[in-house]
């Protein structure tokens, strides 16, 4: 359809050929040639209609900006959708891992170290949501890292490696840049 219209010697085919030009992704972005506003002014004219041609390419720019956007969202949805199972998973396991930690307690840890840590309970914790518990999480192992170079242990404890790898996973899970890749390699 492109092609046949953009030979056209009409106003229409004009459009076409400059908005080609320009490129059809920039006119989803709200950037259109200006023929458009021109192929309107000349029809409002033929019609006598007492519309802008401003007015109405003001609308088409607003309405390819929330159809972009409602294609984005819908994108969004479904590659989130896809990873659904794997998500409960992780939060399961994220969920699991709070607990333990909760349950071990600061152990030979430095109160003050961890004192803000262990201030209510597993539960009160659990139930605001997975970024408070990757983020306890992050700051316990922290803590834990710090507390085995104070007492001269190695660092690369095997308890702890656990818990990296389970914060790893969960953060490659929620990077748009993957969600893309694997996206355009289906």
């Amino acid at each position: 359809l492109v092609v046949s219209t953009s030979r056209e010697n009409t106003p229409r085919g004009a459009a076409i050929r400059a908005q080609s030009s320009l490129g059809w992704y920039n006119f989803l972005d709200g950037f259109i040639a200006r023929e458009w506003r021109q192929m309107q002014h000349l029809y409002y004219e033929a019609t006598k209609s007492r519309r802008s041609s401003l007015r109405w390419t003001s609308l088409l720019i607003r309405q390819c900006w929330v159809s972009t956007h409602m294609l984005m969202q819908a994108r969004t949805k479904a590659l989130e959708g896809d990873e659904s199972e794997l998500t409960e998973e992780l939060e399961h396991e994220l969920t699991t891992t709070v607990r333990q930690h909760f349950t071990r307690g600061p152990e030979r840890m430095s109160r003050k170290l961890t004192r803000h840590l262990f201030k209510g309970s597993a539960e009160r914790l659990i139930s605001k949501g997975t970024g408070m518990q990757r983020q306890w999480l992050s700051h316990m192992i922290e803590a834990r890292e710090r507390q085995l170079r104070i007492s001269g242990a190695s660092a690369d404890h095997t308890s702890l490696r656990a818990e990296r790898e389970l914060l790893k996973r969960w953060l490659q899970l929620r990077s748009p840049k993957r969600r893309w890749k694997q996206h355009e390699d289906n």
